[in-house]
């Protein structure tokens, strides 16, 4: 009778812990704010798989990087919160994943990127001309391959489709962890001719 006694009493002490469990969800963090992304713009030749033009009979591809300029927001969790610079956020990397929206499975590789940049208490941050897709991953597989052969070989489309996620990882200037992410999407067509 004690055994089954103590065994209920386990159990239902098991089932309390687990029912307080929490989770670090982006906003559910220790930190007395929360960062947002506001905004995602594309610039300059973004989708564009780069320059060609020829030189001595050979056609040579000039590569440039696909920049963005991105709004970030930092805001209190609780409206009453005074303002202090401790609640200020620094942001120390970012990472940009790609994901196929046009059915072919090929995408770029990650791009994961140190940052060092403080985005003020209840205020925002303008990042203008931050690299989402570097001239090297233009360079590789999937979007080299349209660009040599005019189409997707996965597809056959003249275009890769992709969902981009922007995720910036950082710290309130107190030491508590930051996240925040957001996404876009982006169409890359074969070469332009200059």
């Amino acid at each position: 009778m004690k055994k089954k006694l103590l065994l209920t009493i386990l159990l239902l002490v098991g089932i309390l812990f687990t029912a307080c469990e929490t989770h670090n969800n982006v906003g559910q963090t220790r930190a007395g704010v929360y960062m947002t992304v506001d905004e995602i713009l594309w610039q300059g030749n973004a989708g564009s798989l780069g320059l060609t033009r020829t030189e001595n009979d050979q056609t040579i591809v000039y590569y440039e990087s696909d920049q963005a300029n991105i709004t970030l927001s930092n805001r209190p969790k609780n409206a009453a919160t005074t303002t202090s610079s401790w609640l200020d956020i620094q942001i120390q990397e970012y990472q940009v994943t790609f994901y196929r929206i046009d059915g072919g499975t090929k995408v770029p590789n990650s791009l994961r990127r140190g940052i060092t940049y403080i985005i003020p208490f209840n205020g925002s941050a303008d990042l203008s001309n931050l690299t989402l897709l570097s001239a090297q991953q233009k360079a590789e597989t999937p979007l080299w391959e349209l660009g040599v052969n005019g189409y997707d070989t996965e597809t056959g489309n003249a275009v890769i489709e992709v969902n981009v996620l922007v995720e910036f990882f950082g710290e309130q200037m107190s030491g508590e962890t930051v996240y925040a992410s957001g996404w876009t999407s982006i169409a890359w067509p074969v070469y332009n001719a200059d």
